[in-house]
This record gives C-alpha cells, structure tokens and sequence, in this order.
C-alpha cells in the first residue's frame, strides 16, 4: 500500500509528473510488498473461509494454510510477479494504442507529415516549396499547411542544440515555425489564431520530430485559442514565458508565403488512400533533397507502427505469465507429492474411520490451489493499480477507456487452469498410499 501510494499519489493529488526515484521506489515496494504478504494473505484467507465455509475438507485444508501460511505460499511466490507485471503491460498497452488512435480528436489519422531540413539540413528555399506546394495543391481533395521557418531563427552550425526540447530548455528554435492562419482553418486540432491575426509562429517540435503520438496530443493544440494577445506556442506550462514573443511575431508578420520563407514542413490531410500515395512518392525526392532521409507517413501510419510493437511487448509479457504459471503448477504436483506422502499415516487414519477419498482429494486440492488463485488475484488487482495512474499521468485525449484485450484473459485463466490440471495430476497418488490394506506403521 505505500509503494502503490508512492506511485500513484503524485498523479491523482496535483496531476504533476511524479518524481522518477519516487516511482522506482513504489514499484520496487510494491513487488516487495506482494511476496512479503502472500503469507499473511494466504494465513488471513485461510482463517475467513474456515469461519464461513462449513465442510470437513474445507476446515482440514484451512487449519493447515493457517498452520503453516509460508509453507503453503512458497510454491506459488513466483506466480505473483509474473502477473503483476503481465497484468500491468496488459492493462496499459491496450490504452496507449487507444490512445494513439485518437490522437487530436481523429482527425490527424490521415493527415501525412513531411519535415525539410527539420533536425538537419536545410529548409527547402522559397522557389522550390512554391513548386512543391503548387503540385500538392493540384491533387483533389487535398488540405494543405505550410510550415515556415522565421527568418530570425539561428542555425545550428554544430548539430542539434545542447539540451533536449522540454522545460528548462526552450532555445528560440523551437519557435522558430511559421503558419498562414487562413491554411490553419483545415487543421482544427491544431488550434486557430485570434481575430486579425494572418500569421503566427508557434512550437512544432512535437508534431515534426515526435513519433510518440501520446506526447503529440498532450502538446495540442499548438496554436493558443484563448486570446488574441496569446496566439502562439503549445497549451502547457511550459511555454507560459514565450507567448510574449510569439504574439508579437503573430501580429507584425505578413502573409508567411508572401514573405518569402522556407519551407520547414508541411502537413497534408487527403482521405483518399490513392492520393495519399500519390503525394508521398512527389515529397519523397524533396525530403531527400533537404537532407532528410524519413518517408513521409501520416500519423496513423506512426501510430500503427507503435502499436505494432507495443503489441509485441504485451505479447512477451503474456507468454512470461503464462509460462510461470506453468512452472508454478508443476511445482505445487511437487508439493501435493510431498505434502500427501509426509501426511501419509493421518490421511490413513481418517480412510480408516471413514473419511471419503474423494473428502480427502478436495483437502489436497484446496490446501494447495487456493494460494495459488489469491496470488493471482492480489498481483492483478495490484497490476490494476499500478496501470490506472500510468493511464492516467498519459493524460489520453480524446480516447474512450479500453479494457485488457481477450488474450490477456485466457492467458492468466489458461495458466491457472493448466496449474489446476497438474495439481490434479497428483491426486491419485493419495489414493495408493493411504489405502487401509497399507495400513502399518511403525
């Protein structure tokens, strides 16, 4: 419970970026944690069912689980890391690509990227992005949004600049675009500009460099809609201190094509897939022209290549889960072996005095199942707990919730089963050797 406090309070008190030290600890806490108090649970859960459960098997296996709750755990402990993690890849892979999907409402999803000389290499000069923004524009159905580079913006003679793009480091490149805002009106998602204003500079690095559509969205939208004094650079916090320069650059700019800027990128929404490919194979020889080397792709194109690997990942972490149960089944055969001969001479007794096999078999059964199946699911509901902040702190636009996918289910209730079929595997041999013709002890 600390360790899950720890992780998730940040999150859910302020809505701030928890402290990464603060988040180590709390996961480490709560690993801990779930195979520090498997006992206790398994110890706790033994006691309740006694109580409530009536049945000679029921208060056989539950005096012995109290008895001896380390023991009775032990087999199982691997179980509960396996989970916890399968369950919070799971429970988090299905919102991430949910959430891509959904970047800016949806309607980025066919909208094609396409920088010039962005992280390297120059923009395309004037002449050549009138040539290529001419041949764009000849495509039916086609929406269009140039993305200048400011004049005043200085050049990176020595690579990209010394500090990564975010808080605390905010060089005047990163403001160093600029939009037409009458091109702006096609691309709601991205913002507009206020009454009067014809062009404004505003921070792309996001939406240019970033293939994580997740922190795409969060930077959206780039243009400020709140008023005419704040007309550029993204709505978050962090670009509190440059709307002053960036609405002046709004106001006193022209048109940024009259201007004679170069191009930077530009954006092109087309919801034919047929044109798409057409205007992809037209920015391909101008991209490498730049310097660039990407192909130009639409963000559900970036998305989708993410959500290919995400999957993946999941996919790992599921056979992990999946086969640790296994192990684990096959490791209880071993206790159920153990524990059946050890107890031998009173599982005779009890034959002798008439105790059903059957009676005996649901002992064993329980006894060795039931830490099991809490295991499993005190570090899901654990997994739950841990992926539900993270979902959380993603801080997912536009996404509607999403559910651990069927695999995720019939992995962990594949595994159990196939640990409960081991288990039962065992079972026969109490009935040879508590048999009352083998009845001699010393």
């Amino acid at each position: 419970m600390a360790g899950l406090g720890l992780f998730a309070g940040p999150v859910f008190a302020d809505g701030k970026e928890p402290n990464a030290v603060l988040v180590d600890i709390g996961l480490a806490l709560i690993m801990v944690g779930l195979v520090v108090a498997g006992p206790w649970l398994t110890m706790l859960a033994a006691r309740l069912v006694a109580r409530v459960t009536p049945g000679a098997a029921t208060l056989l296996a539950a005096q012995r689980l109290a008895a001896d709750p380390k023991g009775a755990f032990r087999s199982v402990n691997g179980i509960v890391l396996a989970v916890f993690i399968g369950t919070a890849v799971a429970g988090i892979v299905p919102a991430v690509v949910s959430g891509q999907e959904a970047v800016g409402g949806g309607t980025l999803n066919t909208v094609m990227q396409a920088s010039f000389g962005y992280a390297e290499g120059l923009p395309l000069p004037p002449a050549t992005a009138s040539e290529l923004l001419a041949k764009v524009r000849a495509h039916p159905g086609v929406t269009v949004l140039p993305i200048y580079r400011r004049a005043d913006t200085p050049p990176w003679p020595d690579g990209p600049p010394p500090c990564d793009p975010g808080p605390g480091c905010r060089p005047d490149f990163l403001l160093g675009q600029v939009v037409d805002c009458a091109a702006l009106t096609g691309f709601p998602a991205l913002g507009r500009c206020a009454p009067g204003i014809r062009a404004v500079a505003a921070d792309f690095n996001r939406l240019l460099t970033g293939d994580n559509m997740l922190s795409v969205d969060r930077n959206l939208p780039i243009v400020d809609t709140a008023s005419p004094g704040n007309t550029a650079g993204p709505a978050s916090p962090a670009n509190a201190g440059d709307a002053g320069k960036t609405a002046n650059t709004g106001n006193t700019a022209a048109s940024a094509a009259s201007a004679g800027l170069p191009l930077a990128a530009v954006l092109i929404s087309a919801d034919d897939p047929a044109v798409r490919e057409e205007i992809r194979t037209l920015l391909t020889p101008y991209v490498a022209r730049a310097g660039g080397a990407e192909t130009p792709q639409t963000f559900a194109e970036v998305a989708q290549a993410r959500a290919v690997l995400l999957d993946q990942a999941e996919r790992v972490a599921l056979a992990i889960v999946a086969l640790t149960l296994l192990v684990a089944g096959c490791g209880l055969l071993v206790a159920v072996t153990g524990g059946v001969m050890e107890r031998r001479q009173p599982f005779t007794l009890l034959r002798l005095c008439g105790t059903p096999t059957r009676t005996l078999s649901r002992v064993v059964l329980l006894e060795t199942a039931a830490p099991m199946v809490l295991a499993a699911l005190v570090a899901a509901a654990a997994g739950f707990g841990v992926a539900e902040p993270m979902i959380d702190q993603l801080a997912i636009k536009s996404a509607p919730p999403a559910l651990p996918g069927p695999a995720y289910f019939l992995t962990l209730g594949g595994g159990l089963l196939a640990a409960l079929l081991v288990i039962f595997a065992g079972l026969p041999l109490l009935k040879r050797v508590t048999a009352p013709d083998n009845a001699r002890f010393e």
